[in-house]
């Protein structure tokens, strides 16, 4: 089961909630053009959430506190943020000189008591007066002083609660005058509150009270915009639920976490608004070195509680991420080191032990009960606390026997391995490592992300990530570990080129691969190379009958081996060193050494020369050499050097006095080109691998011939380390 999100309402600064009513938006110009003025939000105008009301106002009354055993009640927040407001505004069409002043004083009075009324929650009443001039009257004026004493009289008011708007004016500057008293209103509102709650006497032994006023007193100085009282209040409510955390009751365990994580959202959330990022990213780890590692609990049952721990620690990286992300986009400079990346990636391995365990429990416990109706889970929207257990609802400690047997049945069937939650966070962490030149990092990610393809049974992606990143210079610790991973998911796809390109890099450490690549040779299955257990039966048979249908047909594969680390290593060479002359034949000698643990039979070795150098990325074997010679029927002797002299006869291409000839490729051919499976191993000796050097080996002789002049002897080794 997920945790339970808190709501839209912890995104974002909360802000003074403000009812505006007596407005007419819809039939009166004047209206409309005072709404659409308040309706101009911008960064430096107070934080203020105004609403409009239409009709009669319908306020929450206050009501006779219910019982409940829970820590935080979910519908408290969204009670001053949604429905009631720290300030109702009356607006009134009223001058100082309107020829019905006492009829319009006495609608006023009766307006504002019934305001009053409404109003059970202590809110603030002001009084905005909207007159037909295009300045204000002055101070001096003896009428407008003397009504507006009145009005103040008789409604109850003081004069920092009546305000007067010339609709004639430039409105802008008036709402925004506005709009500051209105504030000011709003935070005697909060700060009245705060001292109410303060005055309630809670005893400090039980936790969950104290912890339920700190976040009350905390929540209502964000609104008041009292950060760092907020902060403060947060902070000790945290402090108190890890002092405690070893007398949390079992069945109350995922409520306390529920409560943990938004405490911990908050402590952040102040923190990057503070310029404390350094503080903020210290209280993540710490809040992870508490939390994470448990207590797991055993409610509703041991299996499910430990899912529910790895989804709540999946859920606080994301959560630390998007925060972290923000305060990015709001200035904040990270590091390769410290950047939103980390706990993306942290909480996509999370989640992928998440789908490991519901896996593992759906195949140690799998459900054979039908869905239970009435469904336990209906309310999970609407529980009363946050964190509360939807079919708990009503009851201080567990639900009756049954209802809690079914909300186990209910969790099991809602149990679904998410593979695409895990790819969107490995995405975003990738992005993250892009961004900031984390690129050993985003290589993990790639790799992570190709065994989330692999688990899901999308085994094309999977390879295609593992094939590109193997190509790149990584550790070979990391490279063997990822070609065991490609080589598995290219057995399942019966891909002969894969499986083999795999195959030729694995050979030096591993003999089932050698077997693997001789048997395919051969035309025959290969044998796994993953241990029969790990795949089913019925899986095992359709590999190996997908293998047999590829294998009966005629094959061929090329394999561009330049950079790769193979069990055979290339090194090619003329052995005349002097200028010849056009019609010469030429000795060129190959050194073949290899690593595999049995001889290993080539058709054919195949040397190819070009006139000048021709760099290919990727070298692309239909480019035939310009000259090219081959030796038939060559074996190369395990862990040994076996040296091969090709003769070529340059009278056989066009060449012309002063130009040098290259070694641009050597060849080596595996099985019979008439037989069912036909093969290359090619080296591009333009491309030298990655991490072999080019050496200087003058007794071997040179890798370019020249008819004029003279040529250092330089030899090109590839296909090794």
């Amino acid at each position: 089961m997920d945790p339970v999100e808190a709501g839209d309402w912890l995104v974002g600064r909360p802000q003074q909630l403000v009812f505006l009513t007596g407005l007419d938006p819809n039939n009166k110009e004047s209206h409309s053009a005072l709404v659409s003025t308040f309706g101009v939000r911008t960064p430096d105008r107070p934080p203020l959430n105004l609403r409009l009301v239409t009709g009669e106002l319908d306020l929450p009354q206050k009501s006779e506190k219910k019982g409940g055993k829970g820590i935080l009640r979910r519908d408290w927040p969204l009670k001053y943020i949604e429905r009631v407001p720290a300030l109702i505004v009356l607006f009134l069409d009223l001058d100082w000189d309107h020829s019905s002043w006492l009829e319009k004083k006495t609608e006023a009075e009766s307006k504002c008591a019934s305001l009053r009324a409404s109003a059970g929650q202590a809110s603030r009443i002001a009084v905005v007066l909207l007159q037909q001039r295009s300045v204000p009257t002055s101070g001096d004026d003896p009428l407008a002083t003397e009504r507006a004493h009145e009005l103040c009289q008789i409604c109850h008011l003081t004069p920092r609660q009546l305000f007067v708007v010339p609709m004639l004016g430039d409105l802008t500057g008036y709402v925004s005058k506005l709009e500051s008293a209105f504030h000011e209103l709003a935070q005697g509102f909060y700060q009245q509150k705060l001292k109410t709650i303060r005055a309630r006497s809670i005893p400090n032994n039980s936790p969950s009270l104290v912890v339920r006023q700190l976040f009350k007193l905390a929540f209502l100085s964000e609104l008041r915009q009292d950060t760092h009282t907020a902060y403060r209040n947060y902070r000790l409510a945290y402090e108190q639920c890890k002092d405690h955390v070893e007398s949390w009751e079992g069945i109350d365990i995922f409520e306390w976490r529920s409560v943990v994580g938004l405490l911990n959202y908050k402590i952040c959330e102040l923190c990057f608004l503070h310029n404390m990022a350094v503080e903020a990213i210290n209280q993540m780890r710490r809040h992870q070195a508490v939390f994470f590692a448990g207590p797991a609990g055993v409610y509703p049952t041991p299996a499910l509680a430990n899912i529910e721990l790895q989804l709540w620690n999946a859920k606080q990286c994301w959560h630390f991420a998007q925060l972290f992300e923000q305060a990015v986009v709001n200035g904040l400079t990270a590091l390769a080191t410290l950047n939103p990346g980390t706990q993306l990636d942290l909480a996509a391995s999370l989640y992928s032990a998440v789908n490991k365990s519901i896996l593992a429990l759906k195949k140690s416990n799998p459900v054979t009960k039908p869905y239970p109706v009435p469904d336990p889970m209906a309310a999970i929207q609407n529980t009363v606390f946050f964190g509360q257990r939807p079919w708990r609802i009503g009851y201080d400690g567990l639900a009756p026997a049954n209802v809690e047997e079914d909300a186990v049945t209910a969790i099991l069937h809602r149990l679904v391995v998410n593979y695409e939650g895990v790819i969107s966070l490995l995405n975003a962490a990738m992005a993250q490592f892009k961004k900031y030149g984390c690129f050993r990092m985003y290589r993990k990610g790639i790799i992570e992300k190709a065994e989330v393809y692999y688990q899901s049974g999308d085994l094309t992606r999977a390879l295609q990530l593992w094939v590109a990143v193997a190509r790149e210079g990584i550790p070979p610790a990391v490279r063997k570990d990822i070609l065991q991973k490609a080589i598995s998911a290219a057995y399942c796809m019966a891909s002969i080129k894969d499986y083999l390109w795999c195959c030729v890099q694995l050979m030096p450490s591993q003999p089932l691969a050698e077997e693997g690549f001789r048997a395919v040779l051969h035309s025959r299955v290969p044998p796994p190379p993953f241990a029969a257990s790990e795949v089913t039966p019925a899986q095992m048979s359709q590999y190996q009958n997908s293998w047999a249908t590829v294998l009966a047909e005629r094959r061929y594969f090329n394999i561009q081996a330049s950079r790769l680390d193979m069990f055979v290593t290339v090194q090619a060479s003329f052995l005349e060193t002097n200028p010849v002359q056009l019609d010469a034949k030429v000795p060129v000698r190959v050194c073949l050494t290899s690593r595999a643990v049995h001889p290993v039979s080539l058709s054919a070795v195949v040397v190819g020369c070009d006139v000048e150098r021709r760099r290919r990325v990727p070298p692309l074997s239909e480019n035939a050499p310009l000259l090219q010679a081959s030796r038939n029927g060559v074996v190369l002797e395990p862990n040994a050097s076996t040296s091969v002299v090709i003769m070529l006869d340059l009278s056989t291409a066009q060449l012309q006095k002063g130009q040098t000839l290259w070694i641009s490729r050597v060849c080596l051919e595996l099985g019979d080109r008439h037989s069912k499976m036909f093969g290359q191993l090619e080296f591009n000796l333009d491309f030298p691998p990655i991490s072999s050097p080019i050496r200087v080996k003058p007794e071997l002789g040179s890798s370019a011939l020249r008819y004029i002049g003279i040529q250092l002897a330089i030899v090109y080794t590839i296909g090794g380390f």
